[in-house]
């Protein structure tokens, strides 16, 4: 079964011994790269690239695991209030819990081991079930992940957790909780797996802007990443924008300024 796991990822991962496209279909268009995989560059390049006309939005993907300190940061202090202060027309976030796990298939099901633990297992597991749960609509699942991390801990008991957030946040803990115990969540989880190992992730949080990670952007996410979605948009800019950019404005005026007159002192 093929799951909705990406957004606008443009990970492709091929079956072994077949050059196959794993992605769902309506994916196969998201970038060049990722139809050239599947062999439609054709078919793509007539159907969606040549009408686009509106800005796309900044298409950020982030690869976490559910008990990392820097992780519960980063989705906490950065990207929930990020995306609390921009339209999805502007921002467009994809998250995939599986991070530096391990797997290993035991019978019909995949067995899971975390950096942190069982219970980081469990949170992952959990977050992966609540995307299925929310038909992977951000605007729906992130704010039920922003309190997951935001109230876990080492010790975190998951269950009351779940009717926690759940509660808060107007999504379903019995689906959840159903999809936590079914074949098709610990097969999603596995798909979450193949994707994070897919793209090479070394550590997390692992943060990829507009298909790419670098050193660069990583840092700039993690240190303010309104600043950096607002540059990176291509559109006019929204409005939560003009703060972050005019200070941006003020600094290079006032070093222009400063160095225009040191010049005149100088001569």
């Amino acid at each position: 079964m093929l799951y909705r796991i990406l957004g606008l990822v443009v990970t492709v991962v091929a079956v072994s011994g077949a050059d196959v496209c794993r992605l769902p279909s309506r994916l196969w268009c998201s970038s060049r790269k990722t139809a050239d995989d599947c062999q439609v560059t054709q078919q793509c390049s007539a159907q969606d690239w040549s009408h686009e006309t509106a800005a796309p939005p900044v298409n950020l993907v982030l690869y976490y695991e559910s008990l990392c300190p820097f992780c519960k940061q980063f989705i906490t202090d950065q990207l929930f209030p990020t995306f609390s202060k921009l339209s999805t027309d502007v921002l467009n976030i994809t998250v995939l819990p599986f991070g530096n796990a391990e797997e290993k298939k035991e019978g019909d099901k995949w067995e899971f081991t975390c950096q942190h633990g069982r219970g980081e297992c469990e949170g992952n597991l959990m977050a992966t079930c609540a995307l299925k749960t929310t038909s992977f609509n951000s605007t729906a699942y992130l704010p039920f992940i922003n309190c997951m991390e935001t109230h876990a801990t080492e010790h975190a008991i998951w269950p009351a957790l779940l009717l926690n957030c759940a509660a808060r946040n107007n999504v379903s803990h019995t689906d959840i909780s159903s999809c936590m115990k079914s074949d098709d969540g610990n097969e999603l989880e596995h798909q979450m797996g193949v994707a994070t190992k897919a793209e090479g992730v070394d550590y997390v949080p692992w943060i990829v802007v507009n298909g790419q990670h670098t050193n660069e952007t990583q840092e700039a996410a993690q240190t303010d990443l309104l600043k950096l979605v607002c540059q990176t948009y291509t559109g006019i800019k929204p409005a939560p924008c003009t703060s972050v950019l005019s200070t941006d404005l003020k600094v290079s005026f006032k070093r222009s300024r400063k160095s225009k007159l040191a010049k005149k002192r100088h001569y």
